[in-house]
């Protein structure tokens, strides 16, 4: 006989008190979103194209947004941002305020799934980069919030 049951996050299964007391099933995750990882890797066990979902999908979407410089992609020369030409500025209040604005701009206009968005940008002198601190909320799981870290250094 199975018992219905459900965890902490919302999740529905059951235990199968047939087979063993010990095995439990539990149903799929909700995938609300899904992209295919940027690296393309392949599954072992079928062959298919590995996929992030959900929150993963929207943090991998916001890594490729902030990294990419406007007018990089084809037809959409309005994608992406101005963070690349922020970084030989010298280091100051002006030059941090500007990156936030540049990267909650880009955030806000190109990533509809990402509410709630709060962008902190910290210079690391010492290295010679910017760390930038994102949270957002995404809009079909109200009751998660997603932290993510960037560090922007300049290519030499």
């Amino acid at each position: 006989m199975a018992q219905g049951f459900q965890d902490s996050t919302g999740v529905r299964g059951f235990t199968s008190s047939r087979r063993s007391s010990r095995i439990t099933r539990r149903s799929k995750l909700h995938e609300f979103y899904s992209d295919f990882k940027r690296d393309f890797d392949l599954l072992p066990q079928t062959g298919g194209l590995e996929r992030v979902i959900n929150e993963q999908s929207i943090v991998q979407s916001i890594e490729n947004l902030v990294n990419t410089r406007r007018g990089e992609r084809f037809y959409q020369p309005n994608v992406g941002s101005d963070v690349q030409n922020s970084l030989f500025d010298l280091f100051s209040d002006l030059s941090g305020t500007k990156l936030n604005q540049s990267i909650t701009n880009v955030i806000t206009q190109f990533e509809p799934r990402a509410s709630n968005v709060q962008v902190q940008v910290i210079p690391d002198i010492t290295n010679n980069a910017y760390v930038v601190n994102i949270a957002f909320t995404p809009i079909n799981i109200p009751h998660v919030t997603t932290t993510m870290q960037i560090v922007i250094a300049r290519a030499r």
